[in-house]
């Protein structure tokens, strides 16, 4: 069946060829009134973890991705031009010249206990999949589920949402999310991680393949120390100790204080 209740109107096509077989619970359209078109759908009551499952596997047809929501609402960017929406943003973005040029010794990485690099040492290479990445979100998302409501958000891949939502959870740190969806999709690639949940200042991401040696997690904990300091910047053991704990982690919880 076509997307119901107006969900075509999430996309600038109006959503032709997009389908969506899943019964919805009650909700509403959300708009900051800036915008000309709707950023994404959200439900008025809490929902099961077997929605968030069907919506999933729903999402090559339907193209709306689910989010467990922490808050009752995703927090837009109060930006007028919806061009900072644009996950073409995404697409162009240079990643590693980025990080390269990120990479402050002087300011996050040298408060951090053992923290080894002084310049960026490169993304940790890809790990062996042993599951599922879509199942094992399914399995992340009964832990997160309870009072939380559901967003359906039009992107083509969960790494995405941050910047088509216009989410501003890491405004404390910049604000832009480019560069956050940008290195969210190479953790897709490389880790079988996928985005399940926000509210105004959280991520959650399930992760199907942590890195498999501690060379490989040292370098995965400067991904994390460039993507969100605050995760490690006040890392009560030091930055090995947070390496370490990447290699047994299957969610990981990122926050901007």
């Amino acid at each position: 069946m076509a997307l119901p209740d107006g969900l075509g109107t999430l996309f600038l096509d109006g959503g032709i060829g997009r389908t969506l077989n899943v019964p919805l619970p009650s909700g509403e359209l959300a708009n900051d009134e800036d915008w000309d078109r709707p950023g994404w759908w959200e439900s008025h009551e809490p929902v099961s973890a077997e929605l968030w499952t069907a919506l999933r596997i729903a999402h090559p047809r339907s193209g709306l991705w689910p989010l467990i929501l922490s808050e009752e609402i995703i927090p837009d960017a109060g930006e007028d031009d919806e061009a900072y929406r644009d996950p073409a943003r995404i697409d162009a973005f240079d990643l590693d010249a980025h990080l390269t040029g990120e990479w402050r010794w002087h300011e996050e990485a040298d408060r951090v206990a053992g923290q080894p690099f002084r310049t960026w040492p490169g993304l940790a290479p890809p790990a062996p999949r042993s599951k599922d990445p879509g199942l094992h979100a399914d399995q992340i998302v009964r832990n997160l589920t309870g009072e939380s409501h559901l967003a359906l958000v039009p992107a083509a891949r969960g790494a995405d949402v941050l910047t088509v939502t216009g989410w501003t959870g890491s405004c404390n740190y910049g604000g832009d999310t480019a560069p956050l969806s940008a290195l969210l999709r190479t953790w897709e690639d490389r880790f079988g991680a996928t985005v399940v949940s926000i509210d105004i200042g959280d991520l959650w991401v399930a992760v199907a393949a942590p890195p498999q040696s501690m060379e490989d997690a040292m370098l995965l904990a400067a991904e994390h120390l460039s993507f969100c300091s605050s995760n490690i910047s006040y890392a009560p053991n030091g930055f090995p100790d947070y390496a370490r704990k990447l290699l047994t982690q299957d969610v990981w919880h990122f926050w901007w204080d």
